[in-house]
């Protein structure tokens, strides 16, 4: 007889059976190879816990104790998905649940049931101010900030820094060159240190004790995702043409709440590739103003 955890172990087993940590997924990408694969620590366990989030809650549903298999329990992904909707949780909690679910089985997310769609207006983190940005004191962590805004820097790339990634000079203009297994999807990438910052970060990373890290402790209430997005913005004001001289394939055109907003395609790209992301529809909906 199967144990009353084997549906979560077999999830589990599953997730971890795609384990591709430290491969390149820019490569796995091109080849066309991602669709069974996981890259990093933190989404796995993200997917780890979506799935046991949904196996509890087929197992309070099914009470005649039919759902045997991890197959079986697929048939109750749509249902989950309406029971979300209806407790009210947000649009992104169901996108991250889907997109989980999704790799859990090896299908599509939109081979369920569809999500409400996220909508940029309903986004509070580093959009607005919320209760944790009253917990951080930004003149007290006054380097951490200056770097973030100059570099736009995830929260896990600011705590592995060190100032063995400082390349160029004065003249030229700095740049951090990231190594491969830091970045999300393990992709090494430079970008360029900018902003009105960028001196204070330059200092600060060059006053780090070669070998040591930079931020032994980030704190937990940085709104780092804020920073990255004024890192983006600024960059993308020092790189963009007037977009009313652009032909219309240079010109990126928004939709859905941005509609009629038009940005510089190539100065996306730039600023897409200096966050760390491939898409600039990306950086369109999540960063810019």
């Amino acid at each position: 007889m199967r144990k009353r955890g084997s549906l979560q172990f077999e999830a589990n087993q599953a997730l971890e059976n795609m384990k591709a940590f430290g491969r390149s997924r820019d490569a796995d990408k091109k080849a066309g190879v991602t669709k069974d694969k996981i890259y990093t620590y933190k989404t796995m366990r993200t997917y780890q816990h979506q799935a046991g989030r949904f196996i509890e809650w087929v197992r309070g549903q099914d009470e005649n104790k039919k759902t045997k298999t991890l197959e079986q329990s697929r048939e109750w992904v749509d249902a989950y998905i309406q029971h979300m909707k209806d407790r009210g949780d947000k649009a992104a909690s169901q996108a991250t649940a889907a997109a989980s679910l999704a790799k859990l089985f090896q299908c599509s997310k939109s081979d369920f049931a569809p999500t409400d769609p996220v909508r940029r207006v309903d986004i509070e983190r580093s959009r607005n101010e919320v209760p944790s940005d009253n917990r951080f004191s930004e003149e007290k962590n006054r380097d951490l900030v200056d770097v973030c805004k100059a570099t736009g820097l995830r929260r896990c790339e600011v705590s592995a820094l060190r100032p063995d990634w400082l390349r160029g000079d004065a003249q030229a203009g700095f740049r951090l060159s990231i190594p491969p297994g830091i970045a999300k999807g393990g992709r090494p990438r430079e970008l360029p240190i900018r902003g009105e910052t960028a001196a204070k970060a330059v200092e600060v990373i060059r006053r780090t004790f070669a070998g040591n890290r930079v931020f032994p402790r980030v704190h937990t209430h940085a709104d780092i995702h804020a920073y990255r997005a004024e890192y983006a913005n600024s960059y993308y004001r020092e790189l963009a043409r007037d977009v009313r001289t652009l032909h219309r394939s240079e010109r990126y055109d928004c939709r859905k709440d941005k509609a009629g907003i038009h940005y510089d395609r190539a100065a996306m790209k730039a600023v897409s590739e200096a966050l760390g992301h491939t898409r600039v529809s990306v950086i369109a909906s999540n960063y810019l103003m």
